[in-house]
């Protein structure tokens, strides 16, 4: 009785339902679809889905609250599905972009920092500016004394094995206190604090880093001395500058580095240990960031 009352009323009245043209409703599914596309774009991934649904709940209210009862039929289903299978799919590319950016983080700096340091970068990638950026960093340049001529007396196995085992134990104690591993100058190291991850205490953690350098190489020394080997010693520059940190070099090879004036003076330090008779030689920008913490 109800259905046949209100198709009279709908003939008596003659109040027919109107319905979008076709093309017009797949102009209405293009734009929900295109917003939820233009959201998920926009946001992260953890909002994006939240305000994806809220325009799909928003446009299922307009179509029933506001245009029904004036008498026209928008679709449902299609504007919703459209909507679902958009934040579906670029949910997905999503997923497989990240997860492929993340392994390209992972395997670019995989040789410079411990997996703490990775992790950091890996959960805010945003915060890296692998085309450069100027930053206050504090670098280290650690080099063996004499030893150009002493690994011209030595077989070439001996001098890599040598150096293989002073590397790993530098690297270990420089990736402990927040440093980036740099590079290998021969049998020097350079090394950054400060970068890639923001560091407040960058030149605190380098000098620490050297101080263990120091007794690293006194347990390696008492170990060389049971093989029969001559000890190492080393000299130790630091300074505190900014530099210019980024992707540096060509298509076929790349490295992040940092260069400039702040690169330039912390190798001279270390070139000044000699001349001071001193293992750890710092500059006075690294002294005043030190806030007398270290004696």
């Amino acid at each position: 009785v109800e259905i046949h009352a209100n198709a009279i009323t709908t003939l008596l009245e003659q109040s027919y339902l109107k319905q979008l043209a076709p093309g017009r409703q797949r102009v209405v599914v293009l734009i929900v679809s295109l917003l939820v596309a233009l959201l998920c774009l926009r946001f992260s991934p953890t909002l994006a889905p939240v305000l994806s649904s809220l325009v799909i709940v928003g446009y299922i209210s307009v179509a029933c609250l506001v245009f029904f009862p004036r008498g026209w039929w928008f679709p449902i289903v299609s504007p919703v599905a459209g909507a679902l299978l958009t934040l579906g799919a670029v949910e997905i590319v999503d997923f497989i972009v990240e997860g492929r950016e993340k392994r390209r983080l992972r395997e670019l700096f995989k040789r410079y920092v411990n997996d703490q340091v990775i992790e950091k970068i890996l959960q805010m990638p945003e915060a890296l500016a692998l085309r450069g950026e100027r930053k206050r960093v504090t670098i280290l340049f650690a080099d063996i004394r004499d030893y150009t001529s002493r690994s011209e007396a030595a077989p070439a196995e001996a001098v890599v094995g040598e150096l293989n085992c002073f590397f790993t134990a530098m690297v270990k104690v420089i990736q402990e206190h927040n440093g980036m591993v740099d590079k290998f100058i021969g049998d020097a190291i350079m090394a950054i604090f400060g970068a890639p991850v923001e560091d407040a205490d960058a030149a605190f953690h380098g000098v620490q880093a050297a101080l263990a350098m120091s007794a690293a190489l006194r347990q390696l020394n008492r170990e060389n001395a049971r093989r029969g080997a001559e000890p190492i010693s080393i000299g130790i520059g630091i300074h505190t500058g900014e530099a210019v940190i980024g992707n540096i070099g060509s298509a076929q090879k790349m490295e992040y580095t940092a260069i400039g004036d702040a690169v330039n003076v912390a190798s001279r330090i270390q070139g000044l240990t000699r001349n001071f008779d001193t293992e750890i030689l710092i500059s006075g920008e690294t002294f005043k960031a030190l806030g007398g913490r270290i004696p």
